[in-house]
């Protein structure tokens, strides 16, 4: 996105450096005609350029992909099936193997979990009560899916850098209590190659607390905020090369109140690598490009171009300040 940015205004910059060339060319030449139209235009051509690198960079380069779509169909009942893991194979862009489980470790859940079955294409979670077991409780859903296995490289999460985060998208996420001992994570194992050694590193981002909403919405877990979390640190970690994704929704960690009356409902409709767009900066610099070009815009109208008041004093020259500004105008 930063290169095709500074293509556009490398090509903004030529346009102006004509039009400042034609400003002083002699009036009747072909230069000055020339010149008159661009720097005219000028104003328009530079929007339509800053739009068409800002659609270009925010969708058409873009490669998204699906690591879940929920629609394979799979049902877990608690507490009788609590901390069972269920595999599933075919899972997203990458056929992958797909492990999910919930783990009431001392709270034990009463609820279930379903895929494409209480509502289409999404991962439904319902968890009303909860058995106590002091001292502390821990109660999460577990999704682990397996991209690649060794000694395979991995597969490019990142598509050659036009992707930036893994996205998860949620219909809903509540409980009836605020849950401040909960988080939500993503995990990437990454392969590393240590001469004839293949071992594997893993990094994490994490939401803590986990937000709740009864509406839809999305969280976005940007590469950059990925932080070391077991094995060795990889010197300028990518998400190339990357083994597994775990997601892990936690509504308890070691939380010595959770109550019984949970009330846990979460429905997530996907799970997806992309770009997150626009970028602050990108918006910004459009925004500025586009009310410079109209303020441009307005004093070529109102006081008229350089290029006329140039014409217009020429000694010699047949057209008057406003035989010049009607033919522009027309």
């Amino acid at each position: 996105m930063v290169g095709n940015l500074r293509a556009s205004i490398t090509l903004l910059l030529w346009f102006r450096r004509l039009a400042f060339v034609a400003d002083a060319a002699r009036p009747g030449s072909s230069t000055f005609a020339l010149g008159r139209a661009v720097l005219r235009e000028w104003r328009l051509i530079s929007v339509a350029v800053f739009a068409a690198t800002v659609l270009f960079a925010s969708g058409f380069a873009w490669a998204d992909i699906v690591i879940d779509d929920f629609v394979d169909g799979l049902r877990i009942d608690l507490p009788e099936q609590n901390t069972e893991r269920v595999v599933s194979q075919s899972i997203g862009d990458f056929s992958a193997l797909r492990s999910v489980a919930v783990n009431g470790l001392r709270p034990i859940p009463n609820g279930f979990l379903d895929i494409d079955q209480t509502q289409p294409s999404a991962l439904t979670v319902e968890i009303p009560t909860s058995t106590q077991i002091p001292p502390d409780g821990i109660l999460n859903v577990s999704l682990v899916y397996s991209l690649a296995t060794l000694p395979s490289n991995g597969v490019d999460l990142g598509e050659g850098g036009k992707n930036n985060a893994v996205i998860l998208e949620f219909d809903r996420l509540t409980a009836d209590s605020p849950l401040s001992h909960s988080r939500i994570y993503v995990l990437a194992m990454r392969h590393r190659q240590a001469g004839s050694i293949n071992t594997s590193s893993s990094y994490i981002s994490t939401y803590r607390p986990m937000p709740q909403s009864s509406h839809p919405f999305s969280l976005a877990f940007p590469f950059d905020t990925f932080q070391l979390a077991r094995g060795a640190p990889i010197p300028d970690f990518d998400f190339s090369s990357i083994l597994e994704l775990h997601v892990l929704v936690e509504p308890a960690l070691l939380d010595p109140g959770l109550p019984e009356q949970l009330g846990f409902h979460m429905i997530l409709t996907q799970i997806r690598v992309d770009h997150i767009v626009p970028e602050p900066r990108t918006v910004s610099l459009c925004a500025l490009s586009m009310m410079l070009c109209f303020a441009r815009y307005r004093r070529f109208e109102v006081h008229g171009s350089s290029i006329d008041r140039c014409a217009a004093n020429v000694p010699g020259h047949s057209l008057s300040f406003a035989d010049l500004k009607k033919e522009r105008l027309s």
